[in-house]
């Protein structure tokens, strides 16, 4: 599956300070100081329908070439590196990304054992680990995660 961006309508498009990923209670702040031009776009249920695992959101800094996939959560860490996963299979060939620079972001409530990894988090975690940051054909990769309702970053 190729999904093309340019065939898709963005949830947000322009210069705004401020663009909030949120859903039940768990919100991503992307705050925008340079006032970059920004995309985002609902990909749960938009971009991507259907039983396919996918993220909740992309958030494109075109102007630093970075694309954030944000997926909230309320504690189930091994499905969201799953859903995250499937994501980047499916991105990693998208033609309107080829520049850009993956970024994997987890905003969840939970409380996982610190000792517990499942094997969807190892193999992302071994996937955008293997350099620093990875590249992934010629794209650099990083994953973060956040153990709180909200995670707020300078993109």
């Amino acid at each position: 599956m190729t999904i093309r961006l340019s065939d898709q309508t963005p949830h947000y498009q322009g210069k705004k300070r401020l663009v909030v990923s949120e859903e039940k209670k768990k919100k991503h702040r992307a705050i925008n100081a340079s006032e970059n031009d920004v995309r985002q776009y609902r990909i749960d249920g938009d971009v991507i329908t259907g039983k396919q695992k996918r993220c909740d959101y992309l958030l494109l800094n075109d102007t630093k070439r970075n694309a954030y996939f944000i997926e909230l959560k309320g504690s189930s860490i091994d499905q969201a590196c799953k859903q995250l996963l499937s994501v980047w299979d499916i991105f990693e060939g998208c033609p309107d990304l080829k520049e850009y620079v993956f970024l994997f972001r987890i905003v969840y409530s939970g409380s996982p054992s610190p000792s517990i990894i499942g094997s969807s988090e190892r193999k992302l975690k071994q996937r955008t680990a293997k350099t620093k940051p990875l590249k992934v054909d010629g794209r650099k990769v990083k994953l973060y995660r956040k153990e709180s309702a909200l995670l707020e970053e300078y993109i």
